[in-house]
């Protein structure tokens, strides 16, 4: 486990347990977000209910090819390694991100265990983060739902001002929360 994902592991922003103004907002089919940049980089926690059996986000979250089909910015993915060349529960991937023209690539570590997906991403040439590390888990909760909780840590190579890494950090988690409990619902 990297320095990074420790980090964003082992801090109390990275606990699922929603209080009770979350408990709320998720009832009420919202996203919840926390984020903190502090310390020079962006770290944050996104988590939303989600009416679709595990088995469904989970396919959705390790379809990396099709990435690009859904997600903002993602203009290229791809399956590099699955885990029958890694070992178990290990997969490698890249893929591409555009923005205002443009294009950065980075390569995916990671490894899968009971109820969550640890990854590490690097950038493949000049990029404006160092690295980034997180974790999805799909957590029960009722019946009919599950827990769907997204962690991600980005650590940028040049400052960026606090105001900018806040407003990237909050409108990214509730994104990609978002859009993959929709693609995991609509299945």
């Amino acid at each position: 486990m990297t320095w990074l994902l420790h980090l964003v592991l082992n801090t109390p922003l990275a606990s699922p347990e929603p209080s009770v103004a979350e408990l709320e907002q998720l009832e009420a089919g919202r996203v919840v977000v926390r984020s903190d940049t502090a310390r020079g980089g962006s770290t944050g926690l996104s988590m939303r209910l989600v009416a679709a059996d595990p088995e469904r986000i989970w396919a959705v979250v390790l379809d990396f090819d099709g990435y690009a089909d859904f997600l903002p910015y993602v203009t290229a993915s791809w399956t590099e390694a699955r885990p029958e060349q890694l070992g178990p529960g290990r997969y490698r991937w890249g893929m591409e991100l555009t923005t205002r023209g443009v294009t950065t690539r980075y390569s995916v570590d990671c490894r899968q265990a009971e109820g969550e997906l640890d990854w590490t991403m690097s950038p493949v040439g000049v990029s404006p983060m160092r690295g980034s590390s997180g974790s999805w888990r799909v957590l029960p909760w009722d019946a009919q739902r599950v827990l769907l909780v997204y962690l991600a840590s980005v650590d940028t190579a040049w400052w960026v001002p606090p105001s900018v890494h806040r407003q990237a950090a909050d409108r990214g988690l509730s994104g990609i929360v978002e859009l993959v409990a929709q693609q995991a619902e609509d299945r």
